[in-house]
């Protein structure tokens, strides 16, 4: 069970398709706070937000569904908008994964949950498929390395980054109490402190030059001690040699920063 997080009371669990040019995104939505308050800049203002197209919300986000879109499976589909990840041999996945969690389980709005031996099945049917060039996977949830530690091998052009290690809870932040402080009428934490870290580094980065080595250098970093009394331990697993890729290849790049300053050079 994930501590200090009331994460239904402020987002939805959805899930999205990105469906222009690669790289593909698979997700979970969390631009719902209303527009008053920004995180990043710590003082209310106004958010720019996302353009989100949801493909799958409420009863329709089920372990079927998810394992189906990931496997550009349309017939294996039970509602939602039937949007899956079409790709081919030299594209790039992203896939994003926040709920609770515990040893070798993952959450689900809906019953039943995810194991991790299912879905470790689902990503090697995804390689012998060769319908992708690599693939990266972002896990926040309690107990998240346990999804892949001594299951994910090697070889399968992989690589995935945890909130926290097999046997600890993740944690949320911007939570009341704690600096810098949510506006008065949230009585809940806004965000996971891994999910959070990994968003603001996005946003003051060039993606362009910035590779998931040093991004996860830096989010390792932030959400083993940052702005709270908790922290979690991030963990990487998989073929650890794709974090030496450039992260635009799998997220794309904000063109609000084109040609913005960024706050350094990615020196790590």
């Amino acid at each position: 069970m994930t501590q200090n997080r009331r994460d239904d009371d402020v987002s939805r669990q959805d899930w999205l398709t990105h469906t222009s040019n690669r790289p593909w995104r698979l997700g979970a939505s969390k631009d719902e706070t209303g527009g008053k308050f920004d995180p990043l800049n710590h003082h209310r203002s106004w958010l720019d937000g996302h353009l989100v197209f949801t493909g799958f919300i409420g009863d329709d986000v089920t372990v079927n569904n998810f394992f189906a879109v990931i496997l550009g499976n349309k017939t294996a589909l039970t509602g939602g908008s039937g949007k899956v990840v079409v790709s081919g041999p030299n594209d790039h996945i992203f896939i994003y994964y926040m709920d609770h969690g515990g040893p070798g389980v993952l959450g689900m709005p809906t019953s039943p949950y995810i194991y991790a031996d299912n879905l470790i099945d689902v990503l090697k049917k995804k390689h012998a498929s060769g319908t992708y060039k690599s693939l990266v996977f972002y896990l926040e949830a309690c107990e998240s390395g346990s999804i892949f530690e001594g299951l994910l091998p090697e070889g399968l052009n992989i690589y995935a980054t945890t909130a926290s290690n097999a046997e600890e809870s993740s944690w949320g932040t911007y939570c009341p109490g704690e600096y810098p402080i949510p506006p008065v009428e949230y009585e809940t934490c806004l965000g996971d402190l891994y999910s959070v870290a990994w968003m603001e580094d996005c946003d003051i980065h060039n993606l362009q030059t910035e590779t998931l080595r040093q991004q996860y250098e830096l989010v390792k970093d932030r959400t083993s001690h940052d702005n709270s009394a908790y922290g979690s331990h991030v963990m990487q697993y998989g073929d650890l040699g794709l974090n030496a890729d450039h992260i635009f290849l799998y997220m794309g790049t904000n063109p609000a920063n084109d040609n913005y300053t960024f706050v350094d050079d990615n020196v790590l």
